[in-house]
Parts: C-alpha cells; sequence; structure tokens
C-alpha cells in the first residue's frame, strides 16, 4: 500500500502571518514503508481542507483531496481522502485505496510528534483495502506570509450516480466564459460531449492531458446550462474530467466523475 513522508501544511493567517507545521514520518502498513505527504489548512470552524500526495517520485506517484476536522479537546486531527486529483498509476492500478485516520499531536519545544492509525477503502465502496500506524516528527515555525491578491475556490465535484452531486450552481456576471476540459490522470480513454444551452459545442470528445479550450457566450435573460455526457470511461472507470470555467478574473475548478450514458450539469445565472 503506501508508506509515509508526511508534510503538514498548516496556514492560520490573520493579514500577513501564518503557522507551518514541517513533519517527516513513516506510514506503516502490511511491512510496508511509503512517502506520503498531507497539506492543508485550518479554517475558523476547525474544518480542514488540502490535499495528499502519496508515493511522491514513485511510478504511483498520486494526489487526493482531502477534508477533516481539528479536535482542540484531544489536539487531535482526523483526516479523510475524498478523490484522487491526479496519478501516475497505471491503468491497471487505479483501484484507488483512499486513506482515513486520526493523529494526536504532542509538543514539546519546537519539536512536534504526530500519531494515530489509520485505515483504507477502495474508491467509491466500503471494502477495507489497508489499515496502518502513522509516526510523523516535525518543527513548527512561524513564518511572514504576503497578503494574497486572490483567494482561489476550492475544487469542486460532481458524480452523475449520487442525485444531490449532479448539479451545480454558479453566479456569473460576465459576459462570456472561458472552458477548459482535460484529463488530469492517465489519458485512458474517457469520452465526452458538452452541450451549451441545448446546442453541441464539444462532441464525442477524447480527453487528453493537454487542455481542450473554448469561449461561451452567455444568454443574460436566462439560466446558462452546461451539459456534460460520458460517451466512454475508458480504461479505469469512471469517466473523469478536469474542468476550469474562468472569465480572467475568477475562476472555478471542477472534477466530475460520470458513468457511461449519464450526465452532471453546470447551471450558470447572471442576475
Amino acid at each position: 500500500m503506501r508508506g509515509l513522508t508526511v508534510l503538514l501544511f498548516f496556514s492560520i493567517s490573520t493579514c500577513c502571518f501564518g503557522t507551518n507545521y514541517n513533519y517527516e514520518g513513516t506510514l506503516v502498513t502490511a511491512g510496508q514503508t511509503i512517502k506520503f505527504e498531507l497539506h492543508y489548512d485550518i479554517n475558523a470552524k476547525r474544518v480542514v481542507n488540502g490535499y495528499s500526495l502519496t508515493g511522491k517520485g514513485t511510478k504511483d506517484e498520486t494526489k487526493s483531496r482531502i477534508k477533516g476536522r481539528f479536535n482542540k479537546k484531544t489536539n487531535s486531527i482526523f483526516f479523510y481522502e475524498t478523490v484522487v486529483l491526479s496519478s501516475r498509476a497505471k491503468y491497471e492500478n487505479l483501484n484507488f485505496c483512499l486513506l482515513t485516520g486520526t493523529l494526536y499531536k504532542k509538543k514539546k519545544g519546537n519539536e512536534v510528534t504526530l500519531k494515530g492509525n489509520f485505515l483504507g477503502f477502495i474508491r467509491g465502496t466500503k471494502k477495507k483495502c489497508a489499515s496502518g500506524k502513522i509516526s510523523l516528527n516535525g518543527k513548527e515555525q512561524i513564518i511572514t506570509k504576503p497578503k494574497p491578491q486572490l483567494i482561489k475556490a476550492k475544487i469542486d465535484t460532481l458524480y452523475s450516480n449520487i442525485s444531490a452531486k449532479k448539479i451545480i450552481d454558479y453566479k456569473w456576471l460576465a459576459k462570456t466564459i472561458d472552458l477548459a476540459v482535460w484529463d488530469d490522470y492517465n489519458a485512458d480513454g474517457d469520452v465526452l460531449t458538452i452541450y451549451f444551452n441545448g446546442q453541441k459545442t464539444v462532441d464525442n470528445y477524447t480527453l487528453k492531458k493537454t487542455k481542450k479550450a473554448i469561449t461561451l457566450t452567455l444568454d443574460p435573460t436566462r439560466k446558462n446550462i452546461i451539459k456534460i455526457v460520458a460517451n466512454a470511461e475508458g480504461k479505469a472507470p469512471p469517466n473523469t474530467a478536469r474542468l476550469t470555467l474562468s472569465d480572467g478574473k475568477i475562476q472555478r475548478d471542477l472534477i466530475t466523475h460520470i458513468k457511461k450514458d449519464q450526465t452532471v450539469y453546470i447551471r450558470l445565472n447572471r442576475n
């Protein structure tokens, strides 16, 4: 499975300062030790958001989104991987094992340790694929950061087989929208068709690692709808695509997971 060198990143900032945690350690499972990193921040409600990186520098290097929560009472961090963002893994290895665990923090001076257990489950199922222990050591550093000029939106996810996740709504004030679509996993033969307000704009297109870009003009009198249909799921189902929507000032990032012949929707409202 996955062993671990972990870099945990917290960004708890006011105006220009933050706390940066860097931890290195091991994840041990089934006698294996694999490099692993976590990068995340914690908001005012103690919610954890970020990403993990497994097997950095190897043929199976995989980046996944993580969510979780910080428990102040127990001084612990619960995290879980929600979706794979990118991977170098071969097609036959794309049955991803997503991790979840709780790490308990202890501090002595500037030295910090995080220890805990984890479980892994096959993506999209309740089937357990791994279990083990995490043990990390690191130092806490106060850093000065420039005030960010742009707040980047999170990556939203759409699923064709989950009714509550099939549609997403954005308020969009610009007259046009630049849409880009690509496969940032392995380009394994995913094929899709994109409709805009009922008109076919991308027809039976096989996703590549390079972005395909189109510009759409919004109708100010109605809610504009982008419909994405999966024509084929490729070698590693389901059909998985990365998309960006941009007007030069605002950018929305999405990942779609679509089963063959199913559909997801992006609705844009200019009002």
